[in-house]
């Protein structure tokens, strides 16, 4: 599953559609992980904006002590049947801008990580939902989820994938009037691109008596 991602170049819109699109250079260098604050593109007074919204989505149901489990993925396949999608889905869309992400797959010799990457290093998005929730001093938490899709590679076929949407429909995911029948079709379509998959080493220290002994 998506461990984390990064944002390290501008994000570049594919049409006209964009007006007044928020800058993304403040952006630039960072990496998020679930349960941060992330930041999230939103349409929002007729506009797109940027916000900061909690990774991991708690719906307004969501008991108080619960807050830890909020929904950081959501399956694509489900998001017409679980109740919990329904309103989210329907007027709560967002995209979560990136470069890349990591994935962490589990083999006989242990846990590998992965960077995934389009392989002429540019920008995408992630689609998602976001709802909110009532704290006990009665502010809002927003919070959205990454929306996920099978995978079909042999390697990865019991790991999920998020789904990053192709640039010409990501005004009609963010527009709230969007026919729901064109959702539909939008959460089913290619993105276009085969991504770069990249082994990533972890650079592991030595142990405590070896430093010892390399002091001494």
């Amino acid at each position: 599953m998506l461990a984390s991602y990064t944002f390290n170049s501008t994000y570049k819109p594919s049409s006209q559609d964009w007006n007044h699109f928020p800058s993304l250079r403040l952006l630039e260098g960072g990496q998020f992980a679930p349960d941060q604050y992330s930041p999230v593109l939103v349409w929002e007074y007729q506009q797109i904006r940027l916000k900061y919204f909690q990774w991991g989505m708690l719906s307004p149901w969501t008991k108080k002590g619960q807050e830890a489990k909020g929904l950081k993925f959501a399956p694509v396949e489900q998001l017409f049947r679980h109740p919990q999608y329904h309103l989210p889905l329907r007027r709560s869309r967002c995209l979560i801008p990136a470069d890349g992400y990591y994935v962490e797959v589990d083999k006989k010799s242990g846990q590998e990580k992965y960077k995934l990457s389009m392989p002429d290093g540019e920008g995408f998005c992630f689609a998602g939902i976001f709802d909110t929730w009532k704290r006990s001093d009665g502010t809002n938490l927003y919070s959205f989820a990454v929306i996920t899709q099978p995978n079909s590679k042999e390697m990865y076929k019991n790991l999920r994938k998020p789904l990053i949407l192709p640039k010409n429909v990501e005004s009609a995911w963010l527009n709230p009037y969007t026919d729901m029948n064109k959702i539909q079709k939008i959460l089913h379509l290619p993105t276009g691109k085969k991504m770069n998959v990249q082994r990533v080493h972890e650079l592991k220290l030595p142990n405590s008596s070896s430093l010892d002994h390399v002091a001494a």
